[in-house]
């Protein structure tokens, strides 16, 4: 059996890299920064995320911006921006930081209240929050809902 010696040369392409013991080292510590780095930004953006926690209390605007809605622990109010239009008021009751009851308080509702009647119920789940809104699914009367509100300048 014999060898082809042109089979067991280097190919052209492949260059080969002498590394010496320190420049070794150098490079571990350089890719030991670079991995911290890359874990400290990771754990950053991870720490920046918004959650439901974030938008339970609040003011916020529908996607059109015509309504304004303001919530606590307890309540929430829907009005126009200037206070004329649209005057609604709920009861809440939050069964954990990403969903809650919204009960129609209709003897503090100063709107046309023909769309919702005294003691209906409106189960909210908030869904992806992000840095200016928040998407949300009501559930009415059997129906889906799906939208999002945007989170008002603090």
């Amino acid at each position: 059996m014999s060898w082809d010696s042109d089979a067991l040369r280097k190919p052209s392409h492949v260059s080969y890299i002498n590394v010496s013991g320190k420049s070794l080292l150098f490079m571990k510590k350089i890719l030991g920064i670079i991995l911290t780095s890359v874990i400290f930004i990771g754990g950053q953006s991870q720490s920046s995320k918004h959650n439901c926690k974030d938008v339970k209390i609040g003011t916020f605007e529908n996607s059109t911006r015509e309504v304004l809605i303001t919530r606590t622990e307890i309540k929430q109010i829907e009005k126009s921006p200037d206070g004329t239009k649209h005057h609604l008021q709920w009861t809440l009751k939050f069964l954990s930081d990403c969903e809650y009851l919204m009960l129609f308080d209709f003897d503090k509702s100063e709107a046309d209240t023909s769309f919702y009647t005294k003691g209906d119920t409106i189960k909210v789940s908030i869904g992806q929050v992000q840095s200016d809104r928040y998407y949300w699914t009501a559930i009415y009367k059997g129906q889906k809902y799906k939208g999002y509100n945007y989170l008002t300048k603090k």
